[in-house]
């Protein structure tokens, strides 16, 4: 609730700002309002200012607001905090796209792969339909190009509420690593979420928390 942050800025630690991290994303909606539901496997990747700042494998869920999956929660804190920020998706992030361009060609020569069939068993029906409305043109290489930079604008996030953890926190430098004590006041130990810590998921976090704690226990135990 940000009351330990006060606590350590009245000894004068220095705070960092504070974003949510791990966090479902709000995005544009225009062109997935039909995929809410929607699971599928890919690559997402983070953009600011036209630069991949990171990326994930796995899975992406669809929903009315706009994107979550274990994908979004490890790029989101890498985003959420900056001035410009979009979401690419690459589908079918197992295969190249000269694969995928070398499977679209065959298909095209079949009857059945039409239109947006063409992406038929590849991908969700639903996500084929409206992939198919972005590609520049029906030739393999554009249908490619589509499946591998379907993108989003990035609005926003759900906030701290949802966020697994927070971004941001006391500077570290201010805290003893090894005893997890203040370095500004005597007897003031600072750990956890607390410090300016985050990491992605599967277990980083709670492991940070739960080491740090260690260390202090350790250090007030010598002092009785």
């Amino acid at each position: 609730d940000g009351t330990a942050y006060s606590l350590a800025t009245a000894f004068n630690h220095k705070l960092t700002p504070l974003v949510p991290s791990l966090v479902q994303l709000k995005t544009e909606t225009n062109n997935i309002k039909s995929l809410k539901g929607i699971k599928e496997k890919a690559k997402v990747s983070a953009i600011s200012c036209g630069k991949v700042i990171k990326s994930a494998v796995g899975d992406l869920l669809f929903t009315d607001y706009g994107i979550s999956g274990s994908t979004v929660f490890k790029i989101s804190g890498s985003l959420i905090d900056k001035q410009e920020k979009n979401v690419k998706i690459e589908f079918l992030p197992e295969l190249s796209i000269k694969e995928i361009e070398d499977i679209l060609e065959k298909r095209k020569t079949l009857s059945v792969y039409q239109n947006e069939k063409i992406f038929w068993g590849l991908v969700n029906k639903r996500v084929a339909s409206v992939i198919y409305k972005t590609a520049n043109s029906n030739n393999a290489v554009d249908l490619a190009k589509a499946l591998k930079n379907f993108t989003l604008k990035v609005t926003g996030s759900l906030g701290n509420n949802y966020a697994q953890v927070t971004k941001g926190g006391i500077k570290t430098q201010d805290v003893n690593p090894f005893t997890m004590k203040s370095k500004k006041q005597d007897g003031l130990y600072l750990l956890g979420e607390m410090l300016d810590v985050d990491g992605d998921c599967g277990g980083f976090n709670l492991t940070f928390a739960f080491s740090s704690a260690i260390f202090c226990a350790k250090h007030v135990k010598t002092l009785f």
